[in-house]
């Protein structure tokens, strides 16, 4: 087989790293969905994050229920799932090296937790926070300027912001580069630009209302990058993939996007 390198760059301060990899021969990890009585749940979003890099893949569950991840490379992982009305599934510590069977259980949704960060060296509740708090809100963030959300709090007093793996650092995804025509462009958001995002079971949706969705401000909207085939909108850089791009059991060959801030020389 043969490896294709595709290398693409967004002026002036972002730049998109495109690979294709073949999968090699390297372990399996695979499993069963299933809600709280036992039941196969259809079309959860699983992904899995690798803990020695950034490297993500993701896919959704069969009508069986069942998902499937192929040429792992040997490591420790988080294994993530979420499907609508029950509560994320999250194993912080995976390891492999043999081919792996890892079913996943979920529960139903609960209240969902309310959690400050402060100064504090450990996590507190609002009811422990002291009386000096800083709330940046959407129009204190449209007023800032700036892009990705961690640069809206690095000036609050009292607050060290710190970029950790997994979930977190999804700046790099893959995609199954057989469903696509590898003539990618890089551009922004157009009025009118639809595409199928991943997570909503193949259903084709407004790029400003996931915008809207996602509470993304205005004037951060026109500045992130979207990749683009002849198919159609392949990802929302930072924000989510295509689903007609996603990996399956069945994906030969991988499209590596990663987002890059040329400036600072590392990812974003």
């Amino acid at each position: 087989m043969t490896t294709k390198l595709l290398v693409l760059f967004y002026a002036p301060a972002i730049a998109m790293a495109m690979a294709v990899a073949i999968a090699g021969e390297a372990p399996s990890v695979s499993g069963s969905v299933k809600d709280p009585q036992g039941r196969p749940v259809i079309s959860a979003a699983v992904s899995l994050f690798s803990r020695s890099s950034t490297t993500a893949a993701a896919t959704t569950s069969s009508s069986q229920g069942v998902y499937r991840f192929e040429a792992v490379a040997p490591g420790d992982y988080i294994l993530r799932a979420d499907a609508p009305g029950f509560a994320v599934f999250l194993e912080e510590r995976l390891h492999v090296d043999a081919p792996l069977t890892r079913d996943i259980s979920f529960a139903l949704a609960g209240v969902r937790e309310q959690v400050v960060v402060t100064a504090s060296g450990t996590s507190q509740s609002p009811d422990e926070v002291s009386k000096s708090v800083t709330v940046i809100d959407r129009s204190e963030i449209e007023q800032r300027d700036v892009f990705p959300l961690a640069n809206a709090v690095d000036l609050a007093p009292g607050v060290r912001v710190q970029t950790l793996g997994g979930p977190g650092r999804a700046v790099r995804v893959l995609l199954d580069a057989d469903r696509m025509t590898l003539d990618l462009c890089v551009r922004t958001w157009r009025p009118g630009d639809r595409f199928h995002p991943f997570g909503f079971g193949g259903h084709q949706k407004k790029l400003q209302d996931l915008f809207a969705d996602l509470k993304v401000p205005r004037p951060v909207r026109a500045r992130i990058p979207l990749v683009v085939a002849p198919e159609g909108i392949v990802w929302v850089a930072g924000y989510r993939t295509d689903h007609r791009f996603r990996v399956t059991a069945s994906t030969r060959h991988l499209l590596r996007l990663a987002l890059m801030d040329r400036e600072r020389k590392e990812f974003v």
